[in-house]
């Protein structure tokens, strides 16, 4: 086995949170369907931890669940940056009190963001403790897994920093 270790894919998520638990589930089966792929990690606790687990690769992509008022659960939006994050009307849900948001920020304030980044949300609606991912939100997998495939072909391999301004 000879994984890229320049690339790192992140679930986000609480698994014991219904539709909150997506980020973890997505990864969980890119892993086992692309083992080589890249270096892949979940998360549900503290997302600070960012800083240092995303330092020295070379693409970054985030996978989470999404809450807007506006669209409805299984949307899939794309995020290439930290900017483009904050435009838009949908937010990054967190089960924790420091999310996707905030460890941007904090990264672009210190300098220490990814070369590459791509975040992935998907729109869920039940947050509810001790439930399971509605099939709605399910069905996006197959989304995902096309975005992901299409970024991480497409996206160039720079030694330019990606700057948020």
């Amino acid at each position: 086995m000879n994984v890229n270790s320049n690339i790192l894919i992140i679930g986000i998520g609480n698994e014991w949170c219904g539709d909150d638990a997506f980020g973890i589930y997505a990864v969980k089966k890119l892993q086992k369907k692309y083992t080589d792929l890249a270096q892949f990690l979940m998360i549900s606790g503290d997302l600070s931890q960012l800083l240092s687990l995303w330092e020295h690769k070379e693409k970054v992509i985030i996978v989470d669940a999404a809450h807007s008022l506006t669209n409805s659960a299984g949307h899939v939006y794309e995020f290439d940056s930290y900017h483009e994050l904050l435009s838009h009307e949908s937010v990054f849900y967190s089960s924790h009190s420091f999310g996707v948001a905030e460890v941007l920020r904090m990264a672009a304030t210190i300098g220490r963001e990814p070369r590459f980044l791509k975040l992935i949300g998907v729109e869920g609606s039940n947050w509810q403790k001790g439930q399971q991912i509605s099939e709605a939100v399910k069905v996006a997998f197959s989304r995902v897994e096309r975005i992901v495939l299409h970024y991480l072909q497409d996206v160039p391999t720079s030694t330019t920093r990606k700057t948020y301004q």
